[in-house]
């Protein structure tokens, strides 16, 4: 149960409106997981919702790449609604339950393509150590390039907030 009152769109003021009408442009709904956090601060809000979209629909990772490094960071953070949610678009873009059972039981998973893996591998190194070493950035910058490296590391970022901010207020599946 969330820590914030859930808001109904007759409790919001026009900065909140806006953030709502906002939202369902980019997600298709306005209710929920970090959507209800935004309300408190429409122009955080504002903000998050354009990058959130970046991050989800116009990056430059894979679909199944993005969601390897979002399970990651959800499962780092025990963080259940992004973890549910993006369980079910990692089934939807082909990772197997397999893989998905070796990330939440914190075993070493066997991934379909070595974008995946990379992408895992980065996403718990920044987590882990808050940096990445030589090496891996090495092996990363080799398999993905530069510009889609700055995506999945501000992918890891973004998620990671959200996992922390949703954390916060035990906003949980």
């Amino acid at each position: 149960m969330s820590r914030l009152k859930p808001l109904s769109p007759t409790d919001l003021d026009a900065a909140q409106l806006a953030l709502r009408e906002s939202m369902m442009n980019v997600w298709k709904r306005a209710e929920g997981g970090p959507f209800d956090l935004w309300y408190q601060s429409p122009e955080l809000g504002q903000r998050s919702n354009r990058l959130g979209a970046y991050c989800r629909w116009e990056s430059k990772l894979e679909f199944d790449v993005l969601e390897t490094a979002i399970l990651t960071v959800a499962h780092f953070w025990s963080q259940d609604y992004e973890w549910s949610t993006h369980v079910k678009n990692a089934l939807a873009a082909g990772i197997g339950q397999d893989v998905i059972d070796a990330i939440a039981a914190d075993r070493p998973p066997v991934f379909a393509t070595v974008e995946q893996s990379m992408a895992h591998d980065v996403a718990r190194e920044i987590l882990e150590t808050r940096k990445l070493t030589s090496e891996t950035y090495a092996r990363a910058a080799a398999i993905f390039g530069e510009p889609v490296l700055v995506d999945l590391a501000s992918v890891v970022g973004w998620y990671t907030s959200l996992a922390i901010q949703m954390n916060i207020f035990d906003v949980g599946a």
